[in-house]
């Protein structure tokens, strides 16, 4: 019988966990399938964490260059009430990504085992507030279009 290798993301097993255990009847006060009860169960068992794909590069924070511009930005920052200033960014939210990391039963071999390609279903999510944080503005998503500007009207 072949398996299908599929990833099991560490949350996973702890949400399967905890269900097994209400199914059970166990209370809470006897059992809490907790991230430190995964990790020793994990080493009594010999399962192994396995980083499923490589992160991008850093940014490299001791570069001279990039210290004196944040100094610079520091001080222009510095002239205004913090009630004014505000930060914004932008980050992804993959809605059907699979987990990046697996958990591998002793006698599998961390070599046979795969990430798969990555879902590209995404939104931009953008998340604004003042450095205070008295003023947080609602969260933003933004979408893919079904026609792109860039290619409207060009059939």
């Amino acid at each position: 019988m072949r398996r299908a290798r599929l990833p099991v993301p560490p949350s996973l097993a702890i949400a399967k966990t905890k269900s097994i255990a209400s199914t059970l009847s166990i209370s809470d006060s006897d059992f809490k399938a907790s991230w430190q009860w995964l990790s020793h169960f994990m080493t009594r068992r010999g399962l192994q964490k396995m980083l499923l794909h490589g992160e991008g590069a850093e940014v490299d924070k001791n570069d001279p260059e990039l210290l004196s511009a944040l100094e610079e930005l520091y001080s222009i920052i510095a002239r205004y009430d913090p009630e004014n200033v505000y930060n914004m960014d932008e980050t992804r939210l993959f809605f059907r990504l699979l987990p990046k990391y697996s958990i591998l039963m002793s006698n599998e071999d961390i070599s046979s085992t795969r990430g798969k390609k990555k879902a590209k279903d995404r939104v931009s999510l953008i998340v604004c507030a003042n450095t205070s944080g008295t003023h947080k503005i609602p969260c933003v998503m933004i979408g893919k279009p079904k026609e792109p500007t860039c290619i409207k009207d060009r059939h």
